[in-house]
């Protein structure tokens, strides 16, 4: 997914040879400007010592990178990173320093001015196929097994987290009865490795519904959760739900409330919480 993104320009030849520094930085939720000056201070090998203050060590970091063209990396962003609180000069045309970041929620691109936002999506089947071998191994392609390669793939849903755990489980097992056990139990909702991948899965939603700014937004999504699953759920409809349970005050207008909801929605869209439907329906979202 997005790490793998990083990974990539981290290791590329082509990009480390067009700029001086590139500097790959792995925010995750529990941040500090301490935590993010040190990773940056290990790449850039200038050794901080405990009694300097972040001031000194954001200015010693400065005087490393001034002048020279870097390429920044901040992997798994939660909150705005103030980059001239840590010691970077700012990233501009001038200059030529490039700033990339993942994260799950779009008000952080937002607050951090990127120039462009790319939404990473799910894989499509050739690409979920081409993962699952590369990590599976050859034994994928044996006769036997291929079809039902195939089909376990398919029950991914072309989630590259769902991919890696599953690919992991099976790699360079050749027996077909594992094979064909492990997609029956994957097609069912009982089994103590789909509790291992819900797990897994449900830890990267929970951080960003964590992060969610009140209450009153919380609950909006919780009540998406009493839709039948793959749902597509009209916006409208779902917004007067929300005013008659409550959730939305019951003294605002009907253009307030609706005001008020699309906001709500955005807001859950931008966390990855929900998502837009197809151009076919637009006034749709879906889990």
């Amino acid at each position: 997914g997005k790490t793998t993104v990083m990974r990539l320009l981290n290791n590329m030849p082509e990009i480390e040879a067009m700029f001086d520094r590139v500097i790959w930085v792995t925010i995750s939720k529990s941040q500090s400007i301490r935590m993010v000056q040190e990773q940056v201070a290990q790449r850039l090998k200038i050794e901080i010592h405990g009694g300097e203050s972040n001031e000194t060590v954001a200015s010693r970091l400065f005087h490393g990178l001034d002048r020279k063209k870097y390429l920044l990396l901040l992997d798994d962003v939660w909150e705005m990173v103030d980059l001239a609180l840590v010691g970077f000069p700012n990233p501009n045309k001038d200059n030529g320093c490039k700033l990339v970041l993942t994260t799950r929620n779009l008000e952080v691109c937002r607050k951090m001015g990127t120039d462009t936002e790319i939404k990473v999506k799910v894989l499509l089947e050739e690409e979920a196929l081409g993962m699952f071998y590369t990590n599976v191994g050859d034994v994928a392609r044996l006769p036997g097994i291929k079809e039902l390669a195939k089909s376990i793939v398919k029950e991914c849903d072309g989630l590259p987290l769902a991919l890696k755990v599953v690919s992991g489980a099976l790699r360079n097992v050749a027996n077909v009865n594992v094979w064909s056990n492990f997609l029956r139990e994957l097609r069912s909702h009982d089994t103590s490795f789909n509790e291992d991948l819900n797990e897994k899965v449900f830890k990267v939603l929970k951080v960003s519904y964590d992060h969610l700014k009140n209450t009153q937004n919380k609950k909006c999504l919780l009540f998406c959760g009493l839709y039948p699953e793959d749902s597509k759920i009209k916006k409208p409809e779902l917004i007067e739900y929300w005013k008659a349970e409550g959730i939305l005050s019951r003294k605002l207008t009907f253009k307030e409330a609706r005001d008020k909801g699309e906001a709500i929605l955005q807001a859950l869209i931008d966390a990855s919480l929900l998502e837009k439907c197809d151009e076919d329906f637009d006034n749709y979202v879906k889990m």
